[in-house]
């Protein structure tokens, strides 16, 4: 038995070795490769989900649209606006009042959902998938400042995957428009 610790050890040593020699040269000084089913950690809704807006020009007087971009990350999806079912979440934006800005928002215009069957679900539930752009129409009043007028809203949103929803989350987001 003792003859046969040696090439035991010997033999390890060289699957070993020849294991370490295998990577290619190319691949030397690379990170390894994250596989494409990997996910991002998911804690809340905002982790998946990330908020931008058009410029937007507008007339003291006048009236204008705005258009906030939701970016949902591929593979997750948000519920629609009007929900599918009552106890759904909705994807929801709304203007917190600044009397000094002297701009008021008017009713979101949501786009057309698209309906989606999930394993949580018997029936299809209406979701925003991707890029997700939401108008705002805006109104500025005759005293509002010439000049940058940011338009402070809350976005609202519960981001799902195929198999659950994760917590809801409302982001607190600033749209900027130039008065003229």
């Amino acid at each position: 038995m003792r003859s046969f610790l040696p090439t035991v050890i010997f033999l390890l040593l060289i699957f070993a070795l020849e294991g370490c020699s295998r990577s290619s040269s190319s691949d030397a000084g690379r990170p390894p490769q994250i596989a494409a089913t990997s996910r991002p950690e998911v804690r809340l809704s905002t982790d998946v989900v990330k908020l931008s807006s058009s410029k937007v020009e507008i007339a003291a007087g006048g009236t204008a649209e705005a258009t906030l971009t939701l970016s949902v990350s591929a593979g997750f999806h948000v519920n629609a606006n009007p929900p599918s079912f009552p106890y759904l979440i909705p994807t929801s934006v709304e203007q917190h009042p600044d009397p000094v800005a002297h701009i008021t928002m008017g009713k979101p215009v949501y786009p057309r959902p698209v309906d989606k069957k999930f394993a949580f679900s018997e029936q299809p539930i209406a979701v925003y998938e991707g890029e997700v752009p939401i108008g705002l129409p805006l109104r500025a009043e005759r005293q509002a400042p010439k000049g940058e007028a940011p338009v402070f809203i809350t976005v609202r949103v519960q981001a799902c995957d195929h198999e659950k929803c994760y917590p809801p989350a409302s982001v607190d987001f600033t749209v900027t428009l130039n008065v003229k």
